[in-house]
């Protein structure tokens, strides 16, 4: 019936088509008459979306008679509704338990008066039957919509109570875990795996699939800026190892250029010594700093982060090769110098904004999926 289209694109003429051609009434298709009792309309029209929904989907032409024969049942005429859009899809939300996201309404709006129009509702069949409509349950039969039998509804249920819990342990339960073991990295500015998420599209598509959309489509962008993020990641921690050692080279000018010859390499490191609540000394501790750049943290915040029960009773910032020790003057100097280029790195910045946006939306579609 949609004529190789999709919904939105339907026009008027494809409704004359209909009516043309007549197009007869099927096992997927029917056509109801606007009548002067609105919510009555509601009410039919939410029993035939209950059946589509519990059989195997189907579409719902409101705003067009009908012509009937022994054996057919076909369009004689348009006749237009007053609904809104909106108005319709609320009276429907209320009639059909639970609503089904995939139901689509589209309105065919009446060039000479735009307060009429013709709508058509897709509803395709349901991954989570059955759908119950005006406190009944209905199937599509013969063509026509019919009241479920006590057997039908209790294989609905089963048929669906088996779906959800395939989906929950071969989708959900994976999927979240892997998403959170994802944003504590994230976190953490840690590179991440995605082999979960990997093997459920490829190998449970047929259950993945049966995820309602937005939370799918949330699911995929998370995925798809994870491997953004990742590589930008990457770019930065090789660019922070060159952006280090250039502001090696303006506090400690002597060393330019055997710096330059490994200006990618791994030069600086701070050597921390410190004492812990017994006054033991600790052995020393040697650490690179990218990971602070990256988070944002100030050198003394930071270090003392790592070791909360320790006392730092000495800080040696060197250059590892060859072995030189800079002052307190040249690591404050080198410090703010690193830090404004960080800042004004537009690879940085982009790294901020995108690992923001990942645990924002890590963190709503955890949230979805534990409720």
């Amino acid at each position: 019936m949609r004529f190789g289209k999709e919904l939105k694109d339907l026009q008027l003429s494809d409704i004359q088509f209909l009516i043309d051609e007549k197009i007869d009434e099927s096992q997927n298709l029917e056509y109801k008459q606007p009548t002067q009792d609105p919510q009555k309309d509601c009410d039919n029209i939410a029993e035939v979306i209950a059946s589509f929904l519990n059989t195997d989907g189907g579409i719902i032409v409101y705003g067009i008679s009908e012509k009937k024969d022994k054996e057919h049942r076909y369009p004689d005429k348009i006749m237009w509704s007053i609904f809104t859009k909106e108005r319709l899809e609320n009276l429907l939300v209320s009639r059909i338990q639970p609503w089904n996201e995939k139901i689509r309404i589209h309105r065919i709006e009446n060039k000479g008066n735009p307060q009429e129009g013709i709508f058509i509702i897709e509803a395709p069949r349901s991954n989570n039957p059955p759908h119950m409509s005006n406190h009944v349950y209905h199937q599509r039969l013969n063509f026509q919509t019919k009241a479920m039998e006590h057997e039908s509804v209790y294989r609905a249920f089963q048929t669906s109570w088996i779906r959800r819990r395939d989906i929950s342990k071969n989708v959900i339960e994976p999927l979240y875990s892997e998403i959170k073991s994802n944003c504590g990295c994230i976190r953490n500015y840690r590179g991440t795996l995605s082999r979960k998420y990997d093997i459920v599209v490829e190998n449970r598509s047929y259950l993945y699939d049966q995820l309602g959309s937005l939370i799918r489509h949330k699911i995929d962008e998370f995925y798809d800026k994870l491997e953004k993020y990742s590589s930008i990641l990457c770019e930065v921690r090789k660019l922070t190892s060159r952006m280090i050692n250039e502001e090696l080279c303006r506090v400690k000018p002597d060393l330019k250029d055997f710096i330059r010859q490994h200006i990618n390499e791994e030069l600086f490191q701070i050597n921390l010594s410190s004492k812990d609540v017994s006054g033991n000394i600790q052995t020393r501790k040697e650490l690179y700093i990218e990971d602070i750049l990256m988070k944002k943290r100030s050198l003394k915040k930071y270090l003392q982060s790592l070791f909360p029960f320790e006392k730092i009773i000495e800080i040696k910032p060197i250059i590892v090769t060859p072995r030189t020790e800079l002052s307190k003057s040249e690591l404050k100097d080198f410090w703010e110098g690193i830090k404004l280029q960080a800042k004004q790195n537009k690879i940085y910045l982009l790294m901020w904004k995108e690992r923001s946006e990942l645990l924002l939306l890590g963190k709503r579609i955890l949230k979805e999926m534990k409720g």
